[in-house]
């Protein structure tokens, strides 16, 4: 199976977004439904989906399995918004919040309940799912950058899957973007760096820099040990690594935290 980042269509200026999205009968992911068939693989991607409004899209991942056809659609629910005194930054401009918890998928490696970035910051999201559904997998394809991403990727992801004892697999983007400084979602002026995908408000900042993703697409174990990590900030990479369903089952009959779970004293509302 492989894993594509979220946006994986395109990282644009906010003006574009809507312009450069297509329906999920656009050609960018027909081909790869038409390349999912051809080489007998699942994938799982995330695009701007565009559907009926007239201004925004979703935020959306596909699974699409090895006959070409797509068995799963999750658009995004968390959404980023931040506000402090000099500025507001909300995904929401350009981006439609999807109103869906996501179902899990049978899939060659598992059952895997598609999340997407921002979603690795509310972790009864995913414990939600682990407990409701069983799920065995948890994606979280990304647009981290380089500031948020050095400081919190590895440290979420891991605790996502210790917690939850699953596989926690995240692709992300790497490397400098051209014409695309900041983010809807969060900003990537110098004192706060954006870590989902979105769109920019500006073609540079004031130093002339430009947008860096982080990098550092990991597949991490149940256990939380990283069995992959495409280590580069900078280049395109792939890595590869086994799923092991049955060592995962071994770990969480040896430590059954889903025994011990009060819900009689604890719900999952905030």
């Amino acid at each position: 199976m492989v894993f594509l980042p979220e946006a994986a269509d395109f990282i644009a200026d906010k003006s574009q977004v809507y312009p450069l999205s297509q329906t999920i009968s656009g050609y960018f992911t027909k081909e790869l439904m038409n390349q999912a068939k051809l080489n007998k693989i699942y994938v799982s991607v995330g695009i701007h989906e565009k559907e009926s409004h007239p201004t925004k899209v979703y935020n959306t991942q596909l699974i699409i399995d090895d006959s070409g056809t797509i068995v799963s659609k999750y658009r995004k629910i968390h959404l980023f918004y931040y506000k402090d005194p000099k500025k507001l930054i909300s995904e929401t401009i350009t981006t439609l919040a999807g109103s869906e918890v996501p179902s899990p998928i049978e899939t060659p490696i598992g059952l895997l309940t598609p999340l997407t970035c921002y979603d690795v910051r509310f972790p009864l999201l995913s414990t939600y799912t682990r407990y409701t559904h069983k799920s065995e997998i948890l994606t979280f394809p990304s647009a981290f950058t380089q500031k948020t991403g050095a400081a919190h990727w590895e440290i979420l992801l891991r605790a996502r899957a210790i917690e939850n004892q699953c596989y926690v697999i995240a692709s992300n983007h790497v490397g400098f973007h051209p014409n695309y400084i900041g983010c809807d979602c969060e900003t990537n002026q110098q004192e706060f760096n954006t870590d989902c995908g979105g769109a920019s408000d500006k073609v540079e900042k004031k130093d002339g820099t430009q947008r860096q993703s982080y990098g550092h697409s990991m597949i991490i174990s149940p256990w939380g040990e990283i069995l992959a990590n495409c280590g580069s900030e900078l280049e395109p990479s792939v890595q590869i690594a086994e799923i092991d369903l049955e060592k995962m089952r071994v770990f969480r009959r040896e430590m059954c935290i889903d025994e011990h779970w009060r819900s009689d004293l604890i719900d999952f509302k905030v």
